[in-house]
């Protein structure tokens, strides 16, 4: 993944096109042609929309006043005002970030400010034609046609991949974002995206920080743009992936992705692409797209807007366009890391059922298992149990009563057992010594720490070489697990990293071998010897030059990745809670001013981890957690049930009262309360 091994022709191969002469039903094509589709079809118009309760009508109005509040506070450059106004002005722009933030308003403001800044800095609005026109001359991304509800179609080709890694290619992306917006019908939104893989191989996947760049300004800064999206002709390389994440998807996400479906159910014939069974017989032509995209959005070659010629904006278009049912906690925001022509797949950021709407209405309620009926039901319905460790099944040192009896009943019963766990500072060998000093049951495969998703993560997903080194903020599991996995490291429990230095002395910082430059990744995790030594060392390599590029083999400096194991805030043990990793990291987080890949939950790579290994049915599965903000998240992030117990850091009062952001969907006061059951 470090970079593109090959490079295709910038005069894309014709086997897209079919070779015969008729449609799907047998009907001769039209000729071929090289114009776009720039309107939908007759009759294909977006779904009458309800109007807005009060209730959203205020959220709203706070939001856009905090927005209009934050803009006037610092102005933003003078030929990029009259941009930043009208992007404001957008009505629909406050319904889409409250949806993406499931009716919260404190989230919606977070993130609609975070958008703001990116837009000053990358103003995604007045990208220069010229200056990405090479980007688009194969037709790696092609906005053309309209589907049944009037989305603009975004076409994107992996295989046809012309240029490597860049910024010109996010750019690219976001080029073409913005003219599908600009082609938007009055009261349509979002647009579609078809994905074909024909032709792709595994060597077309982007540079990972391309990759994520991508992933960052789809989920983070065009939320809720996303209408649909149809992924076709996957290739085997991706295909398990893709297999992997489909059963943890939330049903709003799902419903969005449609893997090789047929399109002609979605998009009118006249406007689909005869590969897909349409009748748009369009042949590639990049002086004709290129003139025919940038005047019909009246783009002067500047990237400023003619005065005559251009589409409507986007304030004009869209004052009524987001139904007010979809302000409830219903949405999800996903984004797709294939559009900077890539193979990378889809970067989902699938939102899960809040339990709260927009008008602040509790829309989720747990059971409360207190009787024996209610354990009975619970064991019946459920095949596969995941636990976190502490909190669930030990406080500290000692196993919460009956617990030891619970999950033997649960193996009699023919039931999986799963344990997950945020705790960094074992290696799964060595909770495997603790669960037996507990007269736990368990095996290798059935724990997954956040230090062993961490070690699998670099290997396996980002492909770390064999030569560089990972710099360890953290005790002995994390090191366990790299060794484990044949990765390279030091810091962590070396020595001559685990003492003081004198005040203000620097000196042995400053040498050549203090900052060892095969170190290509950093790794923090829960450390009960944190040193200003590790923490200066670990700066030094997530801040030297090039280090948000690539991490290359044989090869010293640049890149180097940022990884946390979780986090946590808090560690939960006797006396606790203490500070955990989460807190241990943030002296890096501020000082380095780089967004780590966070491997524990709630986050993605540890389900990836175990997805990877274990095979079972999401319906029939549920998390066991002490942790509102990990476990549960976890679950609901997963497509999973989840019970919350009180035998470690939540409590019920989190989860009562109509500010409840996070609610579980069973809750017991032990799971050791099982063991009523026979």
């Amino acid at each position: 993944m470090s970079r593109f091994l090959g490079r295709l022709s910038r005069t894309p191969s014709t086997h897209s096109i079919k070779s015969n002469q008729s449609d799907a039903n047998g009907e001769p094509l039209p000729p071929k042609t090289s114009q776009i589709l720039t309107t939908p079809a007759p009759g294909c118009v977006p779904k009458p929309r309800d109007p807005l309760t009060p209730e959203q009508e205020a959220k709203l109005a706070e939001l856009e006043k905090y927005a209009r509040s934050v803009a006037s506070q610092t102005a933003p450059p003078a030929d990029y005002e009259v941009w930043e106004q009208k992007w404001l002005g957008e009505h629909n722009l406050y319904q889409r970030y409250l949806r993406a933030a499931k009716g919260d308003v404190e989230n919606a403001k977070k993130r609609i400010k975070s958008t703001l800044e990116w837009r000053r800095e990358f103003r995604p609005e007045i990208i220069a034609p010229a200056s990405i026109a090479h980007e688009a001359e194969t037709g790696k991304q092609i906005v053309s046609g309209f589907d049944k509800d009037g989305r603009p179609l975004i076409y994107l080709r992996p295989a046809r991949e012309n240029t490597t890694p860049s910024n010109d290619q996010v750019r690219y992306l976001v080029y073409t974002l913005e003219r599908a917006i600009d082609l938007m019908p009055e009261g349509v939104e979002n647009y579609a995206i078809v994905i074909d893989y024909r032709g792709a191989t595994s060597q077309s996947n982007p540079s990972l920080s391309t990759a994520r760049a991508v992933a960052n300004i789809l989920q983070n800064h065009y939320v809720e743009r996303l209408g649909r999206a149809f992924v076709m002709n996957v290739p085997w390389f991706l295909n398990a992936f893709f297999t992997a994440i489909t059963p943890f998807l939330d049903p709003i996400t799902k419903e969005k992705i449609r893997f090789n479906a047929n399109l002609a159910e979605f998009v009118p014939a006249e406007q689909l692409d005869v590969e897909f069974g349409g009748r748009y017989n369009y042949e590639w032509d990049f002086d004709v797209y290129w003139k025919t995209l940038t005047e019909q959005c009246g783009i002067a070659e500047d990237g400023s807007r003619k005065q005559t010629g251009a589409k409507p904006t986007a304030v004009d278009k869209h004052a009524d366009a987001i139904a007010a049912t979809q302000l409830t906690g219903d949405g999800a925001t996903v984004g797709l890391g294939a559009a900077a022509g890539t193979t990378a797949a889809l970067a989902v950021a699938a939102g899960s059922t809040g339990a709260v709407s927009a008008n602040g209405a509790k829309t989720t309620a747990y059971k409360y298992l207190q009787e024996l009926a209610d354990y009975e039901e619970l064991l019946s319905k459920y095949d596969t149990f995941l636990f976190d460790c502490d909190g669930v099944l030990w406080s500290g040192d000692e196993t919460i009563a009956g617990v030891v009896s619970v999950l033997q009943k649960l193996r009699a019963r023919g039931k999986s057992v799963i344990f997950v766990t945020n705790n960094a500072s074992k290696s799964r060998a060595t909770y495997l010594k603790k669960f037996a000093g507990m007269n736990i049951e368990a095996s290798l495969d059935e724990v997954f720490s956040s230090s062993y998703a961490s070690a699998v993560y670099l290997k396996r997903v980002l492909n770390f070489p064999a030569d560089r080194k990972v710099y360890v903020i953290g005790m002995h599991g994390i090191e366990e697990e790299l060794d484990a996995e044949g990765i390279l490291h030091c810091g962590g429990t070396d020595e001559e990293d685990n003492k003081f230095l004198p005040a203000l002395d620097f000196t042995s910082l400053q040498n050549d071998e203090a900052i060892d430059p095969k170190v290509g990744a950093v790794v923090c995790g829960f450390d009960m010897h944190m040193s200003y030594i590790k923490i200066a060392k670990a700066f030094k390599h997530l801040t030297r030059a090039g280090c948000e590029g690539d991490v290359e083999a044989g090869k010293e400096g640049g890149g180097c990745h940022f990884i946390l194991t979780n986090d946590d805030s808090t560690f939960p043990a006797k006396g606790g809670p203490w500070p955990g990793a989460g807190s241990l990291s943030a002296p890096l987080v501020f000082s380095t001013k780089r967004t780590p890949t966070i491997v524990g939950k709630p986050h993605k790579p540890m389900l990836d981890c175990i997805i990877a290994t274990k095979q079972f049915d999401p319906a029939r599965a549920i998390m066991v957690g002490d942790r509102l903000n990990t476990d549960i998240e976890f679950a609901k992030a997963g497509g999973i049930a989840s019970m919350l117990v009180l035998t470690g850091i939540s409590t019920r009062d989190e989860i009562e009262g109509e500010d409840a952001k996070t609610v579980p969907d069973y809750l017991i006061n032990s799971l050791g309360d099982l063991d009523a059951v026979p």
